[in-house]
């Protein structure tokens, strides 16, 4: 017998009040007339275990939280879901062990290294995470294949009206017949297949392209192939002397700008220079004014009316000044004096002022001639560009082009030649594709070293039932025509039988399982069919 789950009690939480209903025996029916709430009952004891799929009743929906309580292989376990919130996260609580922490579990979308509770659940009773091909099982698939049978199911499909591949599946994992080893080699058989035939329809497609017309001829499509890898190296050539030749060019144009730059640098030095000499010959020209003013004034003969007044200054007695009659000793020899001085000053600065003049008309000369250098490097800088420059680079430009447009040409020629040899390469790849599909079937069919049965003691219907099957079975291999499906042959001691293909051999030779080969006295009797034989 396998693990037994017994519900002790259902608790739920209505009103901020906790409820209990408990389940005594081994076995309880669920009576009542249709509407009455029986659904309702089975939800919410399995509700708690983390379902994804079932419909929440509204009755359930109203409790705050429900609680279950049940063993598992004699260890009791409790579990509590919120029932206004369905993806809230389930509570799980191990009731025999005080030292294991209580575990939250979410219902779905678990995060990495995270398991839901569902899956929890599925592990604590052993039920196998199945799968084969696209079709994978969970609590969900187990709950609605054979755990519960809503009314619409029972009216519309028998075994929950899922598909063929998911109820053969689930009824091989219930009764041990799935088996992980044989369902990897099925899939490695099964790709590896696929590969085979996809490389077979690719082949066919390309002979239909090629009597079509579709493909070019492989000598005519070699022959431009090697024309067009000599224009490609002539092009590619001519481009590297026009680059080689637009990089000199480059270099050139930089050295002219380099000496316009220096030129223009002078022309700007040597215009400030004669805005500076300039400046300095204004300002001697009028301090020379002002000495001649200063010396014009000492050289008009004095006035003989007093400067205050007017009037003719009288007569006065020699050494006595005649405006104020004081004392003055060789006033004469003081004017004369002033006004050698200030002749003197004005030769100084006429000095000055010529030697201002000759600087001032140096600097505008090379002013000027700087100017000249200036506007001569800005023309021969301009005249290369559009001379030699731009001719280059242009070139080089083009040489590009037409080297990028012969290398496009080149690759689409090495395709067409690659695809004008497709026969060839693709029947390499036929061969390969099958000689790997005949390795992975043959190593799928091959049969293993024989070990012990325990189809005695792990088959539900127990040691006496005839319904057990291998982890062979095929969903779609049928019964002989001849046998009913309710009376399958084989003796009733036969608790291990074998997979039955539809051309079956003989009773007296069952073909083996790959994974496991019986030994035990089962292994001499003829191999009844799978239960899962008769599900199609």
């Amino acid at each position: 017998m396998g693990l037994s789950f017994v519900i002790e009690k259902l608790e739920f939480q209505r009103g901020n009040v906790w409820q209990v209903r408990y389940i005594k025996g081994l076995v309880a029916f669920l009576v009542g007339r249709s509407g009455a709430g029986k659904s309702t009952a089975l939800e919410a004891f399995l509700y708690p275990l983390g379902l994804t799929t079932a419909t929440v009743m509204p009755e359930v929906g109203a409790c705050q939280q429900i609680r279950l309580t049940f063993r598992v292989a004699g260890a009791r376990w409790q579990f509590t879901r919120s029932g206004s919130n369905p993806r809230a996260r389930v509570s799980v609580k191990n009731l025999d062990d005080d030292t294991e922490p209580e575990r939250s579990l979410p219902v779905k979308n678990a995060k990495a290294g995270e398991v839901t509770a569902g899956a929890f659940v599925q592990d604590l009773l052993g039920l196998p995470q199945a799968a084969r091909g696209a079709t994978r099982l969970d609590l969900d698939d187990y709950y609605n294949t054979v755990l519960a049978l809503r009314q619409h199911t029972i009216a519309s499909a028998f075994l929950g009206g899922v598909k063929d591949e998911v109820r053969i599946l689930v009824l091989e994992a219930i009764l041990g017949l799935w088996d992980a080893d044989l369902a990897g080699l099925e899939k490695n058989a099964a790709e590896t297949a696929s590969r085979f035939n996809k490389a077979k329809a690719d082949l066919s497609a390309f002979k239909k392209l090629r009597d079509k017309g579709g493909l070019a001829d492989p000598d005519r499509v070699r022959s431009d192939y090697e024309q067009k890898q000599r224009e490609h190296a002539a092009a590619a050539n001519a481009w590297q002397k026009a680059d080689a030749v637009l990089k000199s060019a480059v270099g050139e144009h930089g050295r002219l700008i380099a000496l316009h730059k220096a030129a223009d640098a002078d022309r700007r030095k040597t215009a400030k220079q004669a805005t500076i000499a300039h400046e300095k010959l204004q300002g001697a020209t009028a301090e020379h004014a002002r000495a001649e003013g200063a010396l014009g004034e000492l050289l008009t003969p004095l006035s003989e009316d007093c400067t205050r007044c007017g009037q003719p200054l009288p007569e006065r007695e020699p050494g006595l000044c005649r405006q104020c009659g004081q004392a003055c000793q060789d006033a004469t020899d003081q004017r004369e004096r002033k006004i050698a001085a200030v002749r003197a000053r004005v030769e100084r600065l006429r000095m000055k002022l010529r030697s201002l003049e000759e600087a001032l008309v140096a600097a505008i000369a090379a002013a000027e001639k700087a100017e000249e250098a200036a506007a001569t490097a800005l023309k021969a800088r301009d005249a290369y560009d559009q001379r030699d420059l731009q001719p280059a680079r242009t070139a080089a430009q083009q040489a590009e082009k037409t080297a990028h447009g012969l290398s496009r040409d080149v690759a689409r020629l090495k395709e067409w030649l690659e695809s004008s040899d497709y026969i060839n390469t693709q029947q390499k790849v036929i061969d390969a594709a099958k000689a790997e599909m005949e390795h992975t079937k043959a190593t799928r069919d091959a049969p293993s070293p024989p070990t012990r049965c325990a189809a005695r003691r792990s088959s539900p219907a127990g040691p006496n039932s005839s319904w057990s099957g291998s982890s062979r079975s095929t969903p779609t291999s049928r019964p002989p025509t001849s046998t009913p499906p309710t009376s399958p042959p084989g003796s009733r001691n036969a608790t291990k039988p074998t997979r039955r293909s539809p051309r079956a051999p003989s009773p007296a030779a069952p073909r083996s399982s790959p994974t496991s080969r019986c030994c035990c006295p089962c292994a001499t009797s003829a191999a009844p069919t799978p239960p899962s034989a008769y599900l199609r």
